[in-house]
């Protein structure tokens, strides 16, 4: 991860993204770890292939 940072810095970069599954609780605590944080939520809905909800 320091690899990571340091090749972004170098770049200019302001900040660090990544997506993780909800249910990969073990990788969120990695992240953590890492100093990352929760800052969106992103939400999904299925829909038919006839349009109907």
């Amino acid at each position: 991860m320091n690899r990571v940072r340091e090749w972004a810095l170098a770049r200019n970069s302001q900040e660090l993204r990544l997506a993780v599954w909800h249910f990969n609780k073990a990788a969120i605590r990695l992240y953590e770890e890492f100093g990352f944080e929760v800052r969106a939520l992103e939400m999904g809905m299925p829909i038919s292939s006839k349009g109907e909800v």
